[in-house]
């Protein structure tokens, strides 16, 4: 496994590089009910959808665990999934960083963090970066969507509407300034 440090600011659009698929994670919290949506949406180095999933979570305490959830999601899913070179990609700064930092924290989040770590094992390449929320919108855009969902929900080269918009306006925004 060859695990990789992605500590850039990504506020562009950046294709994986075939063969990896890129994932972005967010998620929806509501504070008043304790509740949150993981949400995950796969792309290959083409940016076309090739995985999607919304997952719901209860007694969730604050939105910081919120977003380590939905990034153990993406990268749980990424392996239910069967890919073993991946980019994890989500707009939560301190989640990415304390992925990629080497040590043991006391955070709230630290159970969350050393299982994401313990699937990392499992890909032959993985990196974790932060982007910027304009380059997440799409993982946004379908937590927004999916907040009344109560069970999980799977999309195969596809998501709902509008994320799949938002990736699509994604992908042309991706391929009209590489040219």
């Amino acid at each position: 496994m060859k695990v990789t440090a992605g500590t850039s600011i990504f506020s562009r659009r950046i294709a994986p590089s075939y063969p990896a698929i890129k994932f972005n994670f967010d998620s929806a919290f509501n504070q008043q009910s304790s509740f949150a949506i993981s949400g995950a949406i796969g792309r290959n180095s083409e940016g076309l959808i090739l995985a999607a999933c919304a997952i719901p979570h209860s007694n969730v305490p604050d939105a910081f665990v919120a977003e380590a959830l939905a990034c153990q999601q993406a990268v749980q899913f990424a392996k239910d999934v069967g890919f073993s070179n991946v980019i994890i990609e989500g707009d939560s700064r301190t989640v990415i960083k304390k992925i990629n930092d080497g040590t043991h924290d006391h955070s709230i989040i630290a159970p969350i963090m050393a299982d994401i770590k313990e699937l990392a094992k499992y890909f032959g390449a993985i990196s974790f970066c932060f982007v910027r929320r304009e380059a997440n919108k799409a993982a946004h855009t379908l937590t927004r969507e999916c907040r009344s969902c109560q069970v999980p929900c799977y999309w195969v080269e596809e998501a709902l509407m509008e994320a799949s918009v938002a990736a699509e306006v994604d992908r042309r925004l991706l391929f009209s300034a590489n040219v």
